[in-house]
């Protein structure tokens, strides 16, 4: 996907960070979406952004306002690793 962040230069985040676990992705032209500028340009003067690197930042955001106010949380399991399982909040 291509995306103006605002800067001198687009950037580009794979199609496949903006699905959700196990789906496709439901991106359209002129939609908003929040990302993590990695650097400011690349070797091809795009700018170096993630929309997984943003979605972590917000769901730790979310899991510290929950912690704080003794809230729970709901999520969706959608993978193991060694000790535990990987969660979408």
């Amino acid at each position: 996907a291509l995306i103006d962040v605002g800067l001198k230069s687009e950037g580009r985040v794979p199609l496949r960070e903006f699905a959700a676990p196990g789906q496709k992705p439901e991106l359209t032209v002129g939609d908003t979406v929040e990302v993590y500028v990695e650097r400011m340009e690349d070797k091809n003067g795009e700018a170096v952004l993630s929309r997984e690197k943003a979605r972590r930042e917000e769901a730790w955001q979310q899991l510290e306002t929950a912690f704080n106010e003794s809230r729970r949380v709901t999520g969706t399991i959608f993978g193991r690793v060694k000790g535990g399982f990987t969660v979408d909040l």
